[in-house]
């Protein structure tokens, strides 16, 4: 960083201990490493869930809350701690309720619990929220298949 700084560049070439090329690095890579990703004009940005017929597909980076909001459920209704996921990440809420790391196309099946009053003039309710990992590549979720079911 420091180097960055003096020379007034925002590139520089990595030498590793035999002085060969060992790649490149930009001051954006490094503020990423410390802050997280910041979008520019040049990152192209993946919607974090997309509508399809009967189901969606959401990225496991997106907030959970985001997701619980854009399904028009809450975590009552789940049963789960509101203060244990809220700001935290699908992905996290997918290791730390399995308590493990999932397998690709594996599901979880979390049952809905709604009150009386909101299900008395309704018909056709759901009765579980399913979360299957689409897909899973270098010790990360990828993607994941979220649908309802009665």
């Amino acid at each position: 960083m420091e180097n960055f700084k003096r020379s007034r560049q925002h590139i520089a070439v990595v030498i590793d201990e035999y002085g060969s090329t060992a790649g490149i690095v930009t001051l954006e890579d490094v503020v990423e490493e410390v802050f997280g990703d910041i979008q520019d004009e040049t990152d192209v940005e993946k919607e974090t869930i997309v509508k399809k017929d009967n189901y969606r597909i959401a990225q496991p980076y997106m907030m959970f809350d985001d997701l619980l909001e854009e399904l028009s459920i809450d975590f009552e209704i789940l049963q789960i701690a509101e203060e244990a996921y809220r700001g935290e990440t699908l992905s996290y809420f997918i290791i730390d309720h399995l308590e493990r790391f999932p397998k690709a196309q594996e599901v979880m099946s979390l049952p809905l619990v709604f009150h009386p009053e909101d299900i008395k003039e309704q018909k056709n309710i759901a009765t579980h929220l399913h979360i299957q990992i689409i897909e899973v590549s270098d010790d990360a979720i990828q993607e994941c298949k979220i649908r309802f079911s009665s």
